[in-house]
């Protein structure tokens, strides 16, 4: 048996045992994570989080907000890599992949990291991307300059 979700034309596909683990109702921790120059644009990113955690039936566990006002703090990123390690939650919540990384090269490699350890990076602003191909597209680039 398969189900949908419909959510701003993009159809979402999920089999039962996504949701159900012996008849019972299996829920995700979700993490999010806000990154702007702003207090604003962190206000924003958590308004539209919230709504599409709230569509997605999913609660909020815990927030990391990162700033670029925040010089001399320890980035966010390395605790909720920690807690990627210590297997604390399922998803990471991000208003755009882009704020995973301060730059192209550093959101693929975080992304694939949490991939490789078992966390689903979701973006409210985009659908799913590749990141792999991203990355190999950028490791080429950087063998190809090399000669």
């Amino acid at each position: 048996m398969l189900s949908f979700v419909v959510y701003k034309a993009t159809l979402w596909f999920a089999t039962p045992k996504d949701y159900y683990l012996k008849g019972r109702r299996v829920m995700k921790t979700v993490f999010a994570f806000y990154r702007g120059k702003t207090s604003e644009e962190m206000r924003e990113q958590k308004k539209y989080c919230d709504m599409y955690a709230s569509i997605q039936g999913w609660e909020i566990e815990e927030e990391f907000y990162s700033s670029g006002n925040m010089i001399g703090l320890p980035d966010k990123l390395f605790v909720i890599r920690e807690a990627a390690l210590n297997h604390e939650f399922d998803i990471l919540l991000v208003y755009e992949y882009k704020n995973v990384g301060r730059y192209p090269e550093e959101t693929s490699q975080a992304i694939n990291w949490f991939k490789e350890n078992s966390i689903d990076v979701v973006s409210v602003k985009y659908e799913k991307r590749d990141f792999r191909k991203e990355a190999l597209k950028i490791i080429k680039d950087i063998n190809l300059s090399k000669i």
